[in-house]
């Protein structure tokens, strides 16, 4: 008896993960209330910039083609003076999927419009 149904079925196997995992990183994220996790993203970066920074608009997050997150209606002002450092319209993080897959977050490219 041979066992010639091994790699096929290994194959198979893995066509079934791929496109598994491809339909998760469509839809997962549509899954997740992410304006929810404002406050603590906005948390996040008023501790990196040393501003208080508040995100008033819609965030998605997006897995494919690669990592993204997009926060829209993005303001900073000074921790010790009410007036506004920074206005943006909508901010595009590109993130790193080595650095995702090993649980921190590198930011590859920021685009701010």
């Amino acid at each position: 008896m041979t066992n010639s149904g091994t790699p096929r079925t290994a194959l198979v196997f893995a066509a079934f993960l791929a496109v598994g995992v491809g339909i998760a990183a469509v839809f997962a994220p549509r899954l997740i209330d992410l304006r929810a996790l404002a406050p603590t993203i906005a948390a996040e970066l008023s501790n990196k910039l040393g501003q208080r920074v508040s995100i008033r608009g819609d965030i998605f997050l997006s897995f494919a083609p690669s990592p993204q997150l997009i926060l829209r209606d993005v303001a900073t002002k000074p921790l010790d003076d009410g007036m506004l450092a920074l206005s943006v319209g909508e901010i595009q993080a590109d993130l790193s999927w080595a650095d995702l897959l090993l649980g921190q977050y590198t930011i590859d490219t920021l685009n701010l419009k």
